[in-house]
C-alpha cells in the first residue's frame, strides 16, 4: 500500500472527496486501480477513472471510508447504540464528528496550549496532496536521524525501512523526548496550530492511537533541517519536487523531449541515491507544509 500526504479538511478526507496525485492522472484519461484498505494482495481491483475537479468543485466519488464512517456513526452517536439506534437518532453527519473530535482534544489537553486547537473546516477550503511513497518518507526520516548523529554514516542507497537504523533508534528513544526533530519523525498528523510538543490522543473513531504535531512547528523544523544539511534555496527545492524521487532517471534518457520535458527527468549528478530521493521529501513536505499553515488546513499521512 502506497504512502500520500494530503492537506485538506479532516471532513473532506474522511468523507473521500478528495484525490490522490495517482487518481488525479485520471483525469488525462487514464485508468487508476483504487485498492480498498485491508484488501488482500492480488485481490480483486476497482479501477476507477476520476473526472477533473476544482478546489471548489471536489469530484464526487463514492467514498472508500464508508466502513469506519458507519463505526463513528455508531460507537459516537448521542445514543451510544447500534447502527439501528444511531439510524433511528439521526446521527450527526462527518462535519459534526469532526468538531466534536476538536472539542475533545481541547479538553482532554486542558490548560497546556497557549491558544485553543482550530482549523478551517468550511466547504470552501481546498485541499493539496502529493505522493513522497514510503521510501520518500523513510529517507526523510532518515535524514533528520542523522543530522542529529552524524557520527553514524549515512545511507546511500534509498530504502523504505527506517526501524532498524541505528540513527533512527538513538532519536526514537524515550518517545523521541530528546530528539530536535520531534514533528517531523513522530507524528502521522498535523494541525496548524502552534504547540511544542505532539502528543498522543484517539482517533475520531476512538479504536486507535494517533500521534499528533504541529505543521507550524513542522515547517521550522523541516526548514532548520534543509539549513543543516543540502540548504536548498526556494529554486532548488523546486526542482527537487519537480524532479521527483526516481534517482535512476538521467539525461540521456530524454532523447526526442523537449526543454520542459527534459527538466522534468534530469536529476543533479552529485549525490547517492539517498541523496536525491531525501531531496525530493525534503522539498515535498516542505511544500505541502508551508500550505497546511498558510490555509489553516491540517496535513495527514495517508495509506
Amino acid at each position: 500500500m502506497g504512502l500520500d500526504v494530503y492537506v485538506g479538511t479532516l471532513t473532506r478526507y474522511y468523507q473521500g472527496e478528495w484525490d490522490t496525485i495517482i487518481q488525479q492522472m485520471g483525469a488525462a484519461g487514464t485508468d487508476v486501480a483504487v485498492v480498498h484498505p485491508g484488501q488482500p494482495p492480488g485481490g480483486e481491483r476497482e479501477y476507477a477513472p476520476v473526472p477533473a475537479a476544482r478546489p471548489s468543485e471536489p469530484a464526487r466519488q463514492e467514498p472508500i471510508w464508508l466502513d469506519r464512517i458507519g463505526r463513528w456513526l455508531d460507537t459516537l452517536s448521542r445514543w451510544g447504540g447500534g447502527r439501528s439506534r444511531a439510524s433511528a437518532a439521526a446521527p450527526r453527519s462527518v462535519a459534526d464528528e469532526v468538531a466534536a473530535w476538536r472539542t475533545k482534544l481541547n479538553e482532554q489537553l486542558g490548560g497546556q496550549l497557549a491558544q485553543s486547537l482550530d482549523w478551517d473546516e468550511s466547504a470552501a477550503a481546498p485541499y493539496f496532496t502529493d505522493k513522497p511513497a514510503w521510501v520518500g518518507y523513510s529517507c526523510l526520516m532518515l535524514l533528520a536521524a542523522h543530522e542529529e548523529h552524524p557520527q553514524l554514516p549515512r545511507p546511500t542507497q534509498a530504502t523504505d525501512d527506517w526501524a532498524e537504523d541505528p540513527a533512527w533508534q538513538l532519536a526514537s528513544r524515550a518517545d523521541f523526548a530528546n530528539t530536535r526533530y520531534g514533528h517531523i519523525l513522530s507524528p502521522s498528523l498535523w494541525l496548524p496550530c502552534e504547540f511544542a510538543r505532539a502528543f498522543s490522543a484517539d482517533d475520531m473513531a476512538g479504536e486507535d492511537t494517533v500521534v499528533i504535531g504541529s505543521s507550524v512547528a513542522l515547517l521550522t523544523q523541516l526548514r532548520e533541517l534543509n539549513e543543516r544539511t543540502y540548504q536548498g534555496s526556494s529554486e532548488e527545492l523546486a526542482e527537487w519536487l519537480e524532479g521527483g524521487p526516481d534517482p535512476t532517471a538521467r539525461a540521456d534518457q530524454t532523447t526526442g523531449l523537449g526543454t520542459a520535458g527534459r527538466q522534468l527527468v534530469e536529476i543533479a549528478d552529485d549525490g547517492s541515491p539517498f541523496d536525491h530521493v531525501a531531496r525530493f521529501a525534503l522539498a515535498l513536505f516542505l511544500d505541502l507544509a508551508g500550505k497546511s499553515v498558510a490555509h489553516r488546513l491540517p496535513m495527514k499521512l495517508d495509506w
